[in-house]
């Protein structure tokens, strides 16, 4: 990890601190040189790192207010580029990333309290953009991380597939999502065989179209229909059924 890649560092950057004038501004009032911050209305450190008129540079440490380290970031020269990993108060990795003119960007991996990874994340500008995966905590005996379900975003909203997985690795879940709302077809399937338990159809997070429902064996028993939400019942479904069947030619 950083942290420790970087701990003989320290060993000869404290000692000089001593001697070195810190919290220093350049002549345009920007902040240059080793600076040390406190948290608001404490003497406890916030952060403490290197700044280049006025942009952050090299190894930046930031604290809990408890004093524990919260994160420990490598800035570029320029400041514009960092790599971050961040810590629980107890030491444990929560997770990491990168950031680009202070905004997450890339792919961001976040760990569970024993150290497996728990999430993926991708990020551009600031915003969830691509896919984020969720992960089972492993079980003993596992070579590799199970997925638990994914999700597409653009801009931070919800837009484009998504999925959920029973642990055995078989589907549960599949469907679509437009503009953060559940749209088109989403269909649950059976655990041990990985066939079609229901298959539903959504417009813009509202139930529209039609619902059919299986058994294991595939065997459909049931359809329902939905306009807008309000289901069809009767005459009313039997016609629009048969409508739908006529259009399939079954």
């Amino acid at each position: 990890m950083m942290i420790k890649k970087f701990s003989l560092l320290l060993l000869f950057v404290f000692p000089l601190l001593a001697v070195a004038q810190i919290n220093q501004k350049d002549a345009n009032g920007k902040k240059h040189g080793q600076w040390i911050g406190n948290h608001e209305n404490s003497t406890q450190k916030a952060y403490e790192g290197t700044f280049d008129h006025g942009k952050r540079t090299g190894l930046f440490y930031f604290y809990y207010p408890n004093g524990k380290l919260k994160a420990a970031m490598l800035f570029s020269k320029n400041g514009t580029y960092a790599k971050a990993e961040m810590y629980f108060e107890d030491g444990t990795l929560i997770g990491k990333g990168n950031y680009v003119n202070e905004k997450k960007d890339s792919v961001w991996t976040y760990y569970g309290g024993t150290g497996y990874v728990r999430k993926t994340e991708t990020w551009k500008n600031g915003k969830l953009d691509g896919k984020t995966t969720i992960y089972f905590e492993p079980q003993p005996g596992d070579t590799k991380m199970r997925v638990l379900q994914y999700f597409t975003y653009k801009d931070s909203v919800l837009n484009g597939e998504f999925a959920e997985y029973y642990l055995n690795g078989k589907r549960k879940l599949l469907g679509n999502y437009l503009d953060g709302n559940m749209d088109g077809k989403v269909i649950e399937f059976y655990e041990d065989s990985g066939r079609k338990m229901v298959v539903k159809n959504y417009k813009y997070a509202v139930r529209h179209g039609l619902w059919e429902y299986f058994e294991e064996n595939g065997t459909l028993i049931k359809r329902r229909y939905f306009d807008k939400n309000r289901e069809l019942e009767g005459e009313v479904l039997k016609l629009k059924l048969a409508e739908i069947d006529g259009k399939s030619g079954n």
